[in-house]
Formats: C-alpha cells, structure tokens, sequence
C-alpha cells in the first residue's frame, strides 16, 4: 500500500534526473536503520550496566545473609560499626548501579519517543514536494502517512525492544559464564591423566582405605600411601593442626573429594553418614530433624524416643514438634539413629559442645 501511494520520487541533480520508486519504502528503511543504528550507539552500554546491576544486588543480598546467619559472633565481637559500613558501602553499590540503569533507561526512552514522534511528521514533510506539485491530493498524503507509520513501526523493532533485549542479554551473560565455570569443573573431574579415588565394598571392616593418596587442586598431597581398617564398633580420632588436610580426607572418604588415588572401600550393606562440621537441621518437626536425610517416616517412635533419651533430650519427645535448642545435640541423635540401623559415622567433633563431647560422642558411637 505504501509503495502504491507513495509512487516514485524524481529528484534534478544537475543535468541528471534521479527517479527513486517507491520512495516513502525506502525512506522507512533508512529512517529505521538510522534510528536502530542510533539507539545501539546510545544504548550501547546497556548491557554491560544492567550486568553490574544485577551483580551489585547479588553481592548486596549475600552480605544481608552473611549477617543475618553469623548476627551473633559479629554481636559478641563488637564488630556492628564494621558490618554496618560494609553493608552501607554494598548499598552504596547497589544504589550507583541502579542510577546508571535509570541513566540509561533515560537515554534509550528518549531515542524510542523521539523515533515515534517523527515518524508520522517525516512522511508528509516527504509528500510535501508532490503534494505541491499537484501529483497527490491530501487524502493521499494521510494514507502515505499512516502507512509510513505502520511501516515504521513493524522496521522499529530494536529501537522498541532495546532496553528488554539488553537487560536479558545481561541475564543470560551470567547464566551463560556459570554454565561455562560448570563445563570447565566436569572437564577437570573427568579430565585425562588426572587421578581419581575408587570406592567399592569390602567384607569384615567398617571402612577401609586401601593405598589411599589425597591431592588438592594443586596436586599437593595432604594424604599419602594411607592404609586403614576401622573395624566395626571401633572409633577413630583424626588430629592434626589446622590445615594439614584433615577436613579434605573426610571429603575423600564421603566421595566429595574425588582427586587422588588408592580406593575407600565401605562394609557391604552398610552405609555412611557424614555429619557436617557446623550443625545443619531441616526446617519441620522433631522427628524429621532426627530421621534427616531419610525420611521422617523411616524410623519408630520408639526408636526416636530412644535416642533423644540417649543424648539428654528425652523431654521433648513428649508432645513437641519444635526444633530442638541443642542443635548439637540433635546432630548425635541423627548419627546414634543412624548407627542403630547398622550404619556407621564419620563427624568433625567441632560442633560438640566443649562441656560434653564426649558423652554426646560416646553416647552417638561415633567410630
């Protein structure tokens, strides 16, 4: 419809006369580009802000977690006036990234009006030659300017959809580098070359580490040429000065650590549980904190009220479904759980009460 009523334009350049067909199209295809080509100059920026932006919240709510889990060690420290200056400058952060998205939200909504407003205005000023001329009539004119405008409109995409566009470039970028950080740690666990532990069964003992070398990500090795039986019942102390690879070892005897050689090999039908060197229970009732990671349907009542006496919490297996205050102490009902289904635990005993951890230790049967 367009290229109907537009017609074609003849320009005089000098002794040569320029006849452009369908002139108000191609002017729609210029005035697109030249806007598009505009708004990607202006707004080119776009991206790279509303990836900061998204950076700076992140950072800013790891800082309000970090807080709100660890308020009291920061309290008994006296460390507010500290963490209250580093949250104000995370803000701070935030708030700077946000007013250089504001500024570029500015310039790109300026562009996108600016384009909408003369979109109409351009065809007529085009038309104006003809029109004078008597080649098109006023109706003619207003037709060629709608339709320009619809024309227009469906070039105008990018001007349009700029700032969606860069915000979810912005997101994917950072899905995009995580997902990268997650093939780059699958290529290193399955890399070639690179030693790995086994784990199998064995018949008689507990655990087993057969020739058992743990290496960090440097290949320094924290264990080497280990040869253990822990025979069941049996319970085993790992001491050693901080840092010295004691955390790492228990990472490679649960699997979390595959870097190494030599194999750990678990009782045949037993299982294993790790518990955490800082106190971890799920939201829910009582029985689910004691049953955790099996389900709280897993054991008895009898079984539970049992190990809650054995630990000194026997008071609340009468009626309460609250988390229990002795968050430690629930820790070494779950192993003693545990330990009674022939089952075995392996514990870091930094969670243990200083007052009592060996009652809660021998009460658990920790090996």
């Amino acid at each position: 419809m367009l290229w109907t009523i537009g017609g074609s334009l003849s320009v005089q350049v000098g002794d040569v006369t320029i006849t452009i067909p369908g002139f108000l199209v191609v002017a729609a295809v210029v005035y697109a580009v030249f806007a598009s080509g505009f708004m990607t100059l202006i707004g080119r920026r776009f991206v790279t802000v509303a990836e900061q932006k998204n950076q700076a919240e992140a950072e800013y709510r790891y800082t309000l977690t970090r807080l709100s889990e660890n308020g009291e060690s920061i309290a008994v420290l006296g460390g507010e006036e500290e963490e209250r200056a580093g949250v104000d400058q995370s803000l701070g952060n935030v708030l700077s990234r946000w007013r250089d998205i504001c500024m570029q939200t500015m310039r790109t909504t300026t562009i996108a009006q600016t384009s909408s407003f003369i979109a109409p205005v351009l065809p007529i000023l085009l038309s104006a030659p003809k029109y004078l001329g008597g080649a098109m009539t006023l109706g003619e004119v207003m037709q060629a300017a709608s339709a320009f405008t619809i024309v227009q409109h469906a070039f105008n995409w990018l001007v349009d959809n700029y700032p969606r566009l860069s915000d979810w470039t912005a997101s994917a970028r950072r899905v995009s580098s995580m997902m990268v950080s997650l093939d780059a740690l699958e290529r290193a666990e399955g890399g070639e070359g690179v030693e790995r532990i086994e784990r199998g069964e064995t018949e008689g003992a507990a655990l087993r580490l057969h020739d058992l070398s743990v290496t960090l990500d440097n290949g320094t090795a924290v264990v080497k040429d280990a040869e253990v039986v822990i025979d069941p019942g049996e319970r085993v102390l790992i001491a050693g000065d901080s840092g010295t690879g004691k955390s790492t070892l228990v990472r490679a005897i649960s699997g979390l650590w595959p870097w190494g050689r030599g194999e750990v090999q678990v009782g045949r039908g037993q299982r294993m549980l790790l518990m955490p060197q800082r106190a971890y229970v799920p939201i829910g009732n009582l029985r689910r904190a004691v049953t955790y990671p099996e389900s709280p349907d897993s054991a008895t009542d009898e079984d539970i009220r049992r190990v809650l006496k054995l630990v000194g919490l026997g008071h609340l297996s009468t009626g309460s479904t609250r988390k229990p205050p002795g968050i430690e102490r629930c820790q070494a009902a779950r192993s003693s759980a545990w330990r009674s289904r022939g089952s075995f635990c392996i514990s870091r005993i930094s969670w243990c009460s200083t007052r009592q951890p060996r009652r809660l230790i021998r009460t658990a049967r920790i090996p």
